[in-house]
């Protein structure tokens, strides 16, 4: 990213949510977003909410279908994880209990499926 900043280069990114690629957020590395910047131009966008927002709208959605009680699991991949936190963060704030939260890796296939 920097490269293409410098450049002069426009990015727009269709799938990614890591906050800290547009802008700084508690869970971003401190000195992000600049240092994708080195032009002090913003080119980079994202069509698609970041994880920060993803995981506070399913928390606060959990609430408004009426559940109290939410186990949180996510796929240990940083994607997966980042929205759970997100989630069991946001959870917390809105008064839903957590009953657990872990990681679950799915077994690497050992063969292909027809």
């Amino acid at each position: 990213m920097p490269i293409t900043n410098a450049a002069g280069v426009v990015q727009v990114s269709p799938a990614n949510t890591y906050a800290g690629l547009t802008r700084s957020c508690p869970t971003c590395a401190e000195d992000e977003p600049g240092i994708y910047r080195p032009s002090g131009e913003v080119n980079y966008f994202r069509v698609i909410t970041p994880d920060d927002v993803q995981g506070p709208a399913a928390a606060s959605w959990a609430a408004c279908l009426g559940y109290e009680n939410v186990y949180v699991l996510d796929d240990t991949q940083a994607y997966g994880a980042g929205i759970a936190n997100e989630f069991a963060t946001h959870a917390e704030e809105i008064g839903l209990n957590i009953v657990g939260h872990s990681s679950w890796r799915p077994p690497t296939p050992t063969r292909v499926l027809p």
